[in-house]
């Protein structure tokens, strides 16, 4: 039960974390595109706090993400600023898909195997019981 419940709060965090980031990195590209701004401003008008979209900005490590997405999106927040705005909105977009389908992954692996580990715990405790009597 102990590692259904660990396993099961893990997957909901880090697909809280992509949400929270696929949501900023949609604010973001909408800021960029209409109105230009620097991306301290764009933070700074940003109305959903989160530590994901805080840890992000001050480039600190997600431990909750897996190495790959967390280079892509560091790369691209680094970025940010410093070459085109149709460029920016390019990258911002393939951020934007790529975080949908992790979401996605995600999402299904989370209720698979949320299903395997509850079954796995209820038998593993029957188990113990069968052989306490």
């Amino acid at each position: 039960i102990i590692v259904s419940h660990t396993y099961d709060n893990r997957q909901k965090e880090r697909i809280r974390a992509l949400k929270d980031i696929s949501d900023f990195i949609s604010f973001t590209k909408m800021q960029i595109e209409y109105f230009s701004s620097p991306l301290k401003e764009i933070y700074a008008k940003y109305n959903k706090k989160s530590i994901y979209v805080d840890r992000l900005i001050n480039k600190e490590k997600l431990e909750i993400l897996d190495k790959d997405t967390m280079d892509e999106l560091s790369s691209i927040i680094s970025a940010l600023g410093k070459g085109y705005k149709d460029e920016q909105i390019k990258h911002l977009d393939y951020l934007r898909t790529k975080l949908t389908s992790k979401i996605t992954e995600c999402e299904g692996n989370y209720q698979q195997k949320t299903r395997v580990f509850r079954a796995l715990s209820l038998f593993v405790g029957s188990c113990v019981v069968i052989l306490l009597l």
